[in-house]
This record gives C-alpha cells, structure tokens and sequence, in this order.
C-alpha cells in the first residue's frame, strides 16, 4: 500500500520550478495601499473590524517558503498539495491589532491583493480560496500552476499549491494576550454575520497563534523525521487512513 501513494520526488522537477517562479512573483511584488474596496470584485474575503482600521500598507512578503509534507517527503497520492508559508511583514501590525478583528483584517487584505495579483499572471492566474479548517476569518490560497512542457503545449500541474499567510512570534504575546480564556473583541464591535455566531474567544486566539507558530511546528516534525525514518512512512500511512 505504501508504495502505491508515495510520490516519486524525483520526477517532480516541473513543480520545483513554478514553486521558485511563484516565489520571485511574490517577492517582488511592489508596495502599495489597499482597502477592502481595492477587492470589492473577490467576493468571498470578508472583513469585519471597524471602517478606521481598514487598511494596509502592502510590502512583499519577509520570506517565502514550502513548510509541509511536500517538504518533508509525506505526501500520500492522490491529494497532491503543496504548503507554502508568506510571512507578512512585521511593520504591518501594531500590538493592538489583535482586538476587534484588525488583525484578520489586516490578514486577508494582504491575502486578497496576492490573490488578485496572481490573477493577473498566465502562470498562477487559476486562484481560488478556501477556509482553512472551515474558518471563515483565515482564508487561504489554492493555486494550480500552469506547467509549459513545450513552447506550443500547456497543462496545468497535478499539483495544488496553498498559500498561508504566516507572522513572526514576537508580534503578539500568547501566554499573556492569546490565551483561551482572554477576550480580544469588544461586544458591541462584534460582527453581526452568521458565519461568526458561535465564534468563541478562545477560536479567536488560536486562530492569531497558529499564524505565529508555522516554523516551530515544522521544525518540530523536521527533528523526528531526522531522528527516525519509519516516522514519514507511519505520516503517510495516516494521511491514507484519514481520507
């Protein structure tokens, strides 16, 4: 079983090379101003702090990286899908982003433009976004590159390629102002959707605190699959169960 879902790394050349193009892309993307009208045409990112708070000074990304099975060799077939962290600038929060939804905001402003300016490309235009683990604030990006094997013939990749926006662990503190009983939104700011009914205060902050911790959970993983191999088998043996 184990050898019919893993992937053979070493014919995965084409992905490597669109997995750098799309690096550069974001990279040199220039800085500007945006608002959540610049998006008004991508319908599904929402925005839900107050109308002072909404807007975001665009810089590209700090560092772009691959950060998941792709990486650490676990892939199980059929789902072929590439993680890819952007780490959102650190000049573009304030400590008192964390209340009142600014930081979701501020998120997936910096999400929307990416999305919209892959749109405008002839590689990566086939954008679209999902919610990661359902949640309507953290919003990400599914990207199925456009491989060229000739000058006359394109075929787009067997692979996905998901873009999450990442922070670094110093912007916000956790154990003092993330932790599952702290509230960081007031109720009279709250929201009136649907979506964010049962929204708890604790959801809230995980949700802040998983952006902060992408590296140290992959650097995690990366020491046991280092310690032990049979430890990416017993991953991708999982991963078949799961689905």
């Amino acid at each position: 079983m184990l050898r019919e879902v893993t992937v053979n790394y070493n014919q995965t050349r084409s992905i490597e090379v669109s997995i750098e193009a799309l690096n550069q892309i974001l990279s040199k993307m220039p800085p500007g101003r945006v608002t959540p009208q610049t998006f008004s045409d991508l319908k599904f990112f929402k925005f839900y702090s107050g109308e002072g708070e909404r807007v975001l000074d665009f810089k590209p990304p700090t560092s772009v990286m691959v950060v998941g099975s792709f990486l650490l060799k676990t892939q199980a077939k059929p789902l072929l899908n590439i993680d890819m962290a952007i780490e959102i600038p650190s000049s573009t929060f304030k400590d008192r982003d964390k209340k009142d939804f600014v930081y979701y905001d501020k998120r997936n402003m910096y999400l929307a433009h990416i999305a919209q300016h892959l749109q405008n490309t002839q590689q990566f235009k086939d954008v679209s976004v999902s919610n990661f683990w359902g949640d309507p604030l953290k919003p990400y990006l599914k990207i199925r590159p456009i491989i060229e094997k000739s000058k006359a013939e394109q075929m787009k990749s067997r692979f996905v390629i998901n873009l999450y926006p990442t922070i670094k662990q110093h912007i916000f503190s956790p154990s003092k102002h993330l932790l599952p009983g702290k509230v960081n939104y007031s109720v009279d700011k709250f929201p009136p959707v649907p979506e964010l009914k049962n929204l708890a205060a604790g959801d809230y902050n995980n949700g802040i605190t998983e952006d902060m911790f992408y590296d140290r959970h992959l650097q995690t993983i990366h020491k046991i699959c280092a310690l032990n191999s049979s430890f990416r088998d017993a991953i991708i043996i999982f991963k078949v169960w799961l689905t």
